[in-house]
């Protein structure tokens, strides 16, 4: 049976803010980490939010405390992702909340020149 933290992940890839809700009131941890694929699984639930353009579940995220500079193995923040799929909102809420706007991934982007 999935534990708390994979239901998380997957509530919000769905985009069930509902359930992310429920789910954190729970234990969830708001920091893990996990996918519904391989290629996604060392991202964390706010860069899955980010990512998915889902405003509510990523404020949700930050306030149980979900780490606004949390980088994947590729060096990868949420506030990459954000800009990346062009979430200006989530973008503005990341800053707002402590992202840092200078790390770089291994190719050497930053937010302000991802594509």
């Amino acid at each position: 049976m999935p534990s708390l933290n994979e239901y998380l992940i997957r509530a919000i890839v769905k985009g069930d803010t509902a359930a992310v809700e429920n789910l954190l009131a729970q234990g969830a941890d708001a920091n893990t980490t996990g996918g519904v694929t391989a290629l996604g699984a060392s991202n964390t639930a706010l860069m899955w939010a980010a990512t998915e353009g889902y405003f509510d579940i990523v404020e949700l995220l930050l306030a149980h405390n979900a780490d606004v500079n949390a980088k994947n193995p590729a060096d990868y923040t949420a506030l990459m992702f954000a800009a990346e799929s062009d979430r200006r909102n989530i973008v503005l809420l990341l800053l707002d909340r402590g992202a840092r706007i200078c790390d770089r991934n291994p190719y050497g982007e930053t937010v302000p020149n991802t594509p």
